[in-house]
């Protein structure tokens, strides 16, 4: 009959570091915060939420048919109408997040260029002063 060899004793862990701030919020609460605002702003006629993504459709027998995109790339998460009829669009992302993705830069870009309001929002009260600097409530 064998014996196992003993156990070595096991080493403490170490604590987990002191936090001085609280973590971020995560972008899909963001984004709720931004769907909340919208749902309540008297100055927005119409928004929705614009999945993208892409995928293969099935056909009837399992098999798989061709390649599907939903949106284009660097559509932004929401996008929607003002009251006077200009177009809305936000992107929302982290507090830590800088920037988008190239195309979804070039769409924010593009869309300012042509008279909608578009921004990258980082929590509700951006797009809040993005609309009212559109009405002009307050100075850009």
């Amino acid at each position: 009959m064998t014996t196992a060899p003993p156990k070595k004793p096991r080493a403490p862990r170490k604590p987990a570091p002191f936090r001085l701030t609280p973590p971020e919020p995560l972008e899909d609460q963001n984004q709720r915060d931004i769907k909340k605002f919208l749902d309540q702003s008297p100055d927005v006629a119409k928004w929705w939420r614009a999945n993208s993504g892409a995928g293969r459709l099935l056909r009837p027998d399992g098999s798989h048919t061709q390649f599907m995109r939903f949106n284009f790339p660097g559509c932004p998460d929401i996008l929607g109408w003002l009251i006077d009829g200009t177009m809305l669009l936000v992107e929302t992302k982290k507090w830590s997040v800088k920037h988008g993705s190239e195309e979804q830069e070039d769409i924010i870009a593009l869309a300012k260029t042509c008279g909608c309001v578009a921004l990258f929002a980082r929590r509700y009260e951006d797009v809040k002063h993005a609309i009212d600097v559109h009405f002009g409530r307050v100075q850009p």
